[in-house]
């Protein structure tokens, strides 16, 4: 017994500083728990901040590309407003709150471009002593480029009239100091008897190739590539039914069906005296040209396009894409009387007819959809 006391005493003994140790970590232990907690709520909560802030970069991004395409289809005058409305609205209850530091604003390459900065609360604000996040976002908007014909052909269905005509197709490049004739198809009479008087004749074309216009069939295509920024069609018209350097030899009647053209100035025998001399006449161009162009606001009419017509503007220069419009083909009639009305003559009273086909299309940067779309 006196063994076992003796032990139990040196047990106790050596036990005695465990117990103490056990006594005085179990604070430091609780402490450093505590401020691992701590050290791993701050850790999650910035995880959860950061997504928090990424998503809210996201928000707002959207919110200014929805608020930058409104404004490019509203009045130049309205945009500013347009586009505040627009960008509160998208970041209701989103827990961003934003304004414009840059408001939309139309830079030299007709781009609109706005920027919008704000903020965006943190989960654990308090106890990472960051309250909000920055956030700030851009975006341009433009019209996106329009699909235009990049190659055309004119099928020839008709060509009435006494009248001579040429029906010209005229482009406009970027920075050129002039326009660039295309095409050039030319009708001449020549048998004025036909149809009851109405008359008709022989139409030819040319096109230009390396820089000079070269003759070939009416249907050849016409390339007009897709950097152009003006296409528009000009008729000339000759009413004593002869082109320009060129003078009839035959006047213009209804029983006419051989009607002939020579140059200018050209002295030709007609006849004889009664004393046997011969008699001589001076063919001489006296007829001035008349010009009807879709680039005219007065003339425009005289291009019937479509049948029935496409509802082109009165008193007006006709769009582009009711002229030449792309995926389809479309009647185009001249009519080369200056008549009173808005609308001249009538599609049976037309002279000269094509069939206009776009046969293929490209995206022009020079023309523009009503459809706004961002810049990337």
């Amino acid at each position: 017994m006196s063994f076992l006391r003796t032990a139990a005493r040196h047990t106790g003994d050596w036990a005695r500083p465990f117990a103490r140790f056990a006594r005085d970590s179990s604070g430091s232990i609780s402490v450093a728990l505590a401020l691992a907690a701590v050290t791993a709520l701050a850790l999650v909560g910035a995880g959860i901040d950061y997504s928090r802030a990424v998503n809210s970069q996201e928000k707002l991004q959207n919110a200014v590309d929805q608020a930058m395409l409104a404004a490019m289809q509203a009045p130049t005058a309205s945009r500013v407003s347009v586009a505040t409305n627009m960008l509160n609205a998208a970041l209701a209850n989103s827990g961003v709150t934003a304004s414009w530091s840059t408001p939309p604003t139309l830079t030299a390459n007709g781009n609109l471009t706005g920027t919008a900065s704000g903020t965006a609360k943190t989960i654990l604000g308090g106890l990472t002593s960051v309250a909000s996040v920055h956030v700030v976002a851009t975006s341009s908007v433009r019209h996106a480029a329009a699909s235009m014909p990049s190659s055309l052909v004119f099928t020839l269905t008709g060509g009435y009239g006494w009248y001579w005509k040429e029906v010209d197709l005229f482009i406009h490049q970027p920075g050129a100091s002039s326009d660039t004739l295309m095409a050039a198809y030319q009708y001449q009479p020549v048998d004025l008897n036909y149809s009851g008087g109405r008359g008709n004749g022989a139409v030819t074309a040319q096109f230009l190739v390396n820089g000079a216009m070269v003759a070939n069939a009416v249907t050849t295509p016409v390339a007009l590539g897709s950097n152009y920024d003006n296409v528009y069609l000009k008729m000339t018209v000759y009413s004593d039914g002869c082109g320009p350097g060129m003078a009839p030899t035959t006047p213009q009647s209804g029983s006419t069906t051989n009607f002939n053209c020579v140059a200018s100035g050209i002295q030709a025998q007609t006849g004889w005296t009664w004393w046997g001399e011969p008699v001589y006449t001076t063919y001489t161009k006296t007829a001035t040209p008349v010009y009807y162009a879709t680039n005219n606001a007065q003339t425009a009419h005289n291009l019937f396009v479509g049948n029935p017509e496409v509802d082109l503007p009165s008193n007006a220069v006709p769009s582009i894409f009711a002229l030449l419009p792309c995926g389809q083909t479309i009647q185009h009639a001249w009519e080369d009387t200056p008549w009173a009305s808005p609308l001249p003559g009538s599609w049976s009273t037309q002279d000269i007819f094509f069939n206009v086909q776009a046969t293929s299309c490209q995206q022009n940067a020079n023309y523009q959809t009503n459809t706004p779309s961002l810049v990337q």
